[in-house]
């Protein structure tokens, strides 16, 4: 009893030891992998567009502009419309 007690209790503290300096083997390694990895990770690496933009990206530019150019004049109008009306409403008070 007492005899296999201290083998168990001695191999035990054998593999325990041998746990910790794996454990501490790895983590070191796992340090050292972070140290040379660099700083931001590239997830997945870039693709090219499969369809080139070509007339249909100059279209979308065009209705783009065009439809700019109306809002904003929209938004002229209304800006100066509003103005009146308030200079007209602080002249009558």
């Amino acid at each position: 009893g007492h005899v296999f007690e201290s083998k168990l209790n001695r191999k035990t503290t054998q593999l325990n030891g041998a746990l910790m300096e794996q454990t501490r083997n790895y983590q070191n390694l796992k340090f050292q992998s972070y140290q040379e990895s660099p700083f931001f990770k590239i997830l997945s690496p870039q693709r090219f567009p499969i369809i080139p933009a070509g007339r249909d990206f100059s279209k979308k530019l065009k209705f783009g502009l065009i439809v700019g150019f109306f809002l904003s004049l929209l938004f002229i109008l209304i800006r100066d419309s509003i103005r009146e009306v308030l200079k007209d409403s602080s002249i009558k008070n």
